[in-house]
Order: C-alpha cells, then sequence, then structure tokens
C-alpha cells in the first residue's frame, strides 16, 4: 500500500505535464463515446437504486453495500465529474482509451444489474 502513494503522485505529474503539452480538442469518437459511458452510468445508478429497494445491495465497494439514495447519486455525479476531468486532461489516444475502458467497466455493471433485475420479483 506504501508503494501506491508515489505511484499516483507520478501519473498526477505526467498527466498534467502531457495535458500541457496536447491540444485538449475532443474528437467526435472521444464525445461519442463520452456520451455512451454517461449514458451507462445513469443507467447503472437507476438499476442500483431498483435493486437497493427491493433490499439488495451494492457491489462497488467504494459506495457501500447499502448505500443511502442521496450517497448513490452524490458519489455517481462525483465519479461522473472525477472521470471527465480525467479524460480532458488526457490527450488523445489516451483519452479515448480511458473512456472505452469506463464504457465497458460501465456495461458489464448494466448487464450485470439486469440480470440481477430479472431475478427479482416485482
Amino acid at each position: 500500500m506504501r508503494v501506491m502513494g508515489p505511484l499516483l503522485l507520478l501519473l498526477l505529474l505526467t498527466l498534467s505535464l502531457a495535458a500541457q503539452q496536447q491540444p485538449r480538442t475532443w474528437t467526435v469518437a472521444n464525445k461519442a463515446t463520452a456520451v455512451a459511458f454517461v449514458t451507462l452510468t445513469i443507467v447503472d445508478v437507476i438499476q442500483t437504486h431498483q435493486i437497493l429497494a427491493v433490499g439488495g445491495g451494492e457491489a462497488n465497494p467504494l459506495i457501500g453495500a447499502h448505500p443511502t439514495h442521496a450517497r448513490l447519486n452524490v458519489l455517481a455525479g462525483l465519479g461522473l465529474v472525477g472521470s471527465l476531468g480525467i479524460a480532458q486532461a488526457l490527450p488523445n489516444p489516451w483519452r479515448q482509451l480511458w473512456l472505452s475502458g469506463l464504457g465497458a467497466l460501465e456495461s458489464y455493471c448494466v448487464t450485470s444489474n439486469a440480470r440481477l433485475l430479472a431475478r427479482i420479483p416485482f
């Protein structure tokens, strides 16, 4: 765990230097991938609210197993802002890779939630 602090600092310094040297213009692909990521995140949050309403739990350890609806909304919003902020700081092709990875992760979450919700009788 002691290694994480210096590695995180190194990552932040590298990102800040890269951001200063590259234009921050977003490509059409960047924008489309960001919209897909945001949309999937919103679907994930809605599904999580539904799961929590029937007594289920959240799998993300950063959020906690049984967050309040307000906590879930705040943390999801902060996650979106932070993720898009990092995307803004990254030059291409790293920005596209970052956004694509986030979209893939959210796709997995939405699919897992949908499978879980399909088994819950309403």
